[in-house]
């Protein structure tokens, strides 16, 4: 699905209800900014669907008093071209749909890109960019727009997993300085919904830390031996102690008893 005014593919428009999952299956559609807007600014909610990709080239841009939804949902990718504005509708991106149809989804990572110098305004409403990973392909976000693309109330990114490194290593996060407010792992619904403002970054996966007690600590023969100081290990995505937020003291258990002589293990 293509959404463009037509002046580069110089193609004659497709109705905005042909952009679904069964009807033109395996074709391009090519939806007029201007039909999409029509239907924004009168209040109905358009829904676009794409086996394949979805592109935005021309902007579309809704009436500042619009508060119906706009989404895009794609089998694949959605390259976000040109600047979105649902006044203070919601807006909706999801790229690796599980519902289209997967013969007619080309190989390869179900991705999301921002452009350069591109914006996501929705007002009053709510921002949702969510990548799930479909036949072999991962879920993955990239933004090339700079720091702050997003205006609404909310904004959520939902992603299959956070970066990994080493030979297997995959880029699921590609933010280029984008500011988020919030970052979250092992993301449920619940917790999804926890959150209410600034730009919400969530992670289905969720990382192993490990925590090592300090070694090489004495204590005095007969007396209660309190093992004090650790360090966790395992921390992703440029996070640290501070960063991610852990609280609280280590606790151990020694083994042997109290007033034995030697090394112990805690």
């Amino acid at each position: 699905v293509y959404i463009t005014d037509g002046s580069v593919t110089a193609v004659a428009p497709d109705p905005v209800s042909s952009a679904n999952f069964d009807t033109n299956a395996g074709a391009n559609s090519t939806i007029r900014p201007s039909d999409i807007v029509a239907l924004l600014n009168d209040g109905t909610a358009v829904v676009l669907q794409a086996n394949n990709d979805i592109t935005v080239t021309d902007a579309v841009m809704a009436n500042s008093d619009s508060s119906a939804l706009f989404a895009l949902n794609a089998g694949r990718s959605i390259n976000i071209n040109n600047s979105i504005d649902t006044g203070n509708g919601s807006f909706a991106a999801y790229a690796g749909d599980a519902s289209a149809q997967a013969g007619q989804r080309d190989a390869g990572d179900s991705t999301i890109t921002l452009a350069a110098g591109t914006t996501i305004s929705a007002g009053t409403g709510t921002i949702l960019i969510a990548a799930d990973n479909a036949g072999n392909g991962k879920g993955k976000f990239v933004d090339n727009a700079g720091a702050t693309p997003f205006s609404a109330a909310q904004t959520y990114i939902i992603l299959p997993s956070f970066n990994t490194t080493g030979p297997n290593g995959v880029t699921y996060a590609t933010l280029n300085g984008l500011t988020v407010n919030n970052k979250r792992y092992g993301a449920t619904e619940d917790l999804i919904a926890s959150l209410t403002s600034g730009v919400n970054l969530f992670y289905v996966a969720a990382p192993t830390l490990t925590v090592t007690p300090t070694t090489g600590q004495s204590g005095t023969y007969g007396a209660t031996h309190a093992p004090s100081g650790a360090t966790l290990s395992g921390f992703v995505d440029g996070d640290d102690l501070t960063a991610a937020g852990v609280t609280g003291t280590a606790l151990f258990t020694l083994s042997g008893t109290d007033n034995a002589f030697g090394r112990r293990n805690a």
